[in-house]
């Protein structure tokens, strides 16, 4: 059995940047649980986790969905790439001596400031951060000059400042003014993220990894007491969270290779599926949000994996919202299947539609197969993302 969810959900009340908070009813959030879906009574947060009234939980929460009204991405906007996946929508933010470390000026109402740690910066650009390139071995810094053209700089990242980067080259080291910043990228290792840090996805389109402290509906405006990845605490208004999704005790599918079973072929585009990135390279992106985990692919194709036993498959589909721009994209239509046995098969999906959110029911073992079609022959602008990939494995 298997659960289609609507992406839209209940709206959750929003308060104004310095006014009382109001006296509100207990909202609803929609959880996502292990063995199905319901509606609850939202409570908050505690230490103990998130907290409804009513029923119990059945099975471990995978995701809570909260309708806020979304901002429409700006692609013009600057996007920060953060270690880990996060991408954050906003600008810049000035330089604060208490902080210790730069800031960033979310695009959310209010304009909160989120400080952090210049250690978790990966990239940034107009409307999407350059992806990585495995064969770069320097830092990589694009200004864009007066007539136009993109200068690219390689070189190394020394300070991330609100008057711009400090960037050093072979003829030396200068601070780049960000209205001349086109783009940037870093070589970086890796970072390790608490296990007990979650997904938040934000209503202006971002996705941030953070622990949540607290948040209680009804005291301190319903703010979102949070901490990040590098030991700093930071508030979040209450109408700024759309989704919460969890890490822990779970399998993040979308951040692991895929055996390919079949991809379009080409001499002159690369159409194999790309794990963190839409099949062009670009943030993954359904609807009016990014997604920080996911594989893009272009139809038709197939990727596979073997599961060793029963469990739950939670996933979100939609055709990449970048197609857009394409004359007359193909709407795509994704496929479940464990062997040759169909577990779910959705309608042909557009750009212009909602993504779709599925939980899935694997019954056994076997190969676990997700297939992108379309409708007819042609495949001009068929792209589509499977974001978000958990597994709970049957315990």
């Amino acid at each position: 059995m298997s659960l289609t969810l609507a992406t839209t959900l209940i709206l959750l009340p929003a308060c104004q940047a310095g006014e009382p908070a109001p006296v509100t009813a207990p909202v609803s959030a929609r959880w996502i649980e292990s063995e199905g879906v319901r509606e609850g009574e939202w409570l908050g947060w505690s230490e103990s986790g998130p907290r409804r009234a009513g029923p119990p939980v059945h099975g471990p929460w995978l995701a809570l969905e909260f309708a806020v009204a979304a901002q429409p991405p700006d692609d013009e906007a600057w996007v920060m790439e953060l270690a880990g996946g996060g991408r954050l929508r906003g600008e810049p933010g000035p330089d604060l001596p208490d902080a210790g470390m730069p800031t960033w000026r979310l695009a959310l109402r209010g304009s909160p400031l989120l400080p952090f740690d210049s250690l978790w910066f990966r990239g940034q650009g107009r409307g999407s951060a350059p992806p990585p390139d495995p064969r770069a071995e320097q830092d990589r810094l694009w200004l864009r000059r007066p007539n136009g053209v993109l200068d690219l700089q390689r070189g190394w990242l020394l300070d991330w400042r609100a008057a711009g980067p400090v960037f050093e080259t072979a003829a030396g080291e200068r601070t780049a003014a960000w209205q001349e910043v086109d783009s940037l990228r870093v070589l970086a290792d890796e970072m390790e993220v608490a296990e007990d840090a979650v997904w938040l996805f934000l209503a202006d389109g971002s996705a941030l990894l953070a622990k949540v402290i607290a948040q209680d509906p009804r005291a301190d405006q319903g703010a979102w007491q949070i901490e990040l990845p590098w030991g700093v605490r930071a508030r979040l208004p209450a109408d700024a969270v759309t989704r919460v999704r969890r890490r822990e005790g779970v399998e993040e599918w979308a951040q692991v290779e895929w055996l390919v079973r079949e991809q379009p072929g080409s001499a002159e585009v690369d159409w194999s599926p790309k794990l963190q990135r839409s099949v062009e390279g670009h943030a993954l992106r359904l609807g009016e949000r990014t997604w920080p985990d996911g594989i893009g692919v272009k139809a038709p194709s197939e990727l596979a994996r073997s599961v060793p036993g029963p469990g739950t498959l939670l996933l979100t589909v939609g055709a990449d919202a970048r197609v857009v721009q394409y004359r007359q994209p193909q709407a795509v239509v994704f496929r479940v299947l464990l062997d040759e046995q169909e577990l779910l098969v959705t309608a042909p999906l557009s750009s212009e539609g909602e993504p779709q959110t599925l939980l899935v029911r694997v019954p056994r073992a076997g190969l676990l197969r997700l297939r992108a079609e379309t409708v007819g022959a042609a495949t001009h602008g068929a792209h589509g993302d499977w974001c978000d990939l958990l597994w709970l494995g049957q315990r």
